[in-house]
């Protein structure tokens, strides 16, 4: 039986239940509303040079 009817014999509504199978779940606002501080970019930078040592580092051939 298709979620739809299921989520009605709950009581639920069943737009809300396709909606949320197609987007992949409810639409939720952002954590925060902050822009990011020197920790958030300095954070960022370094996942960044991990990722670019990973990608371009010498190959053992």
């Amino acid at each position: 039986m298709p979620a739809v009817h299921a989520d009605r014999r709950r009581g639920g509504d069943a737009r809300q239940c396709r909606t949320e199978q197609s987007h992949g779940g409810p639409s939720r606002p952002p954590l925060n509303r902050h822009p990011p501080d020197r920790w958030d970019v300095l954070g960022a930078a370094f996942c960044l040079v991990g990722a670019l040592v990973i990608i371009f580092a010498p190959r053992g051939e």
